[in-house]
């Protein structure tokens, strides 16, 4: 019958056990991505100025929409008002404008996505470790 509890004793033989404690456990271990200040600035204020402007675009466009709904409901429920042609043009470049912006935003490189990806690199290749750490 094995012992629960081993204090300062020499162990001559082998213990076969799964609730031994020795104060040492293992951890898994990456390196750390080295962010910079700049970098980290980069991260925090990224708006790539292409997505600002698509945004910027969209919200006039949706006031715009906002500002010719009375027209809209009308229109589609037999009322008496009715959206023209260059209302539904505007309408229509807004949402067409905002669309071009926000790929053209998506496809031209910008700091942020160049950090981002360094980051996702560093931790795809750098190799994990498992190493014995002391409590």
């Amino acid at each position: 019958m094995n012992k629960k509890k081993y204090n300062n004793e020499n162990i001559t033989q082998t213990l076969f056990t799964d609730d031994m404690f020795s104060g040492i456990s293992f951890a898994t271990i990456q390196a750390d991505y080295p962010l910079s200040a700049a970098d980290y600035m980069q991260l925090k204020n990224g708006w790539v100025s292409v997505h600002g402007w698509a945004l910027n675009v969209g919200f006039a466009t949706f006031g715009y929409a906002l500002s010719i709904f009375p027209k809209i409901f009308s229109s589609f429920f037999g009322g008496s008002e009715v959206v023209n042609k260059g209302e539904w043009v505007t309408l229509g470049l807004g949402v067409v404008v905002v669309l071009a912006l926000y790929l053209l935003g998506f496809f031209l490189p910008s700091d942020k996505k160049i950090i981002m990806k360094a980051i996702s690199d560093h931790f795809k290749t750098t190799p994990k470790t498992r190493q014995p750490v002391r409590h």
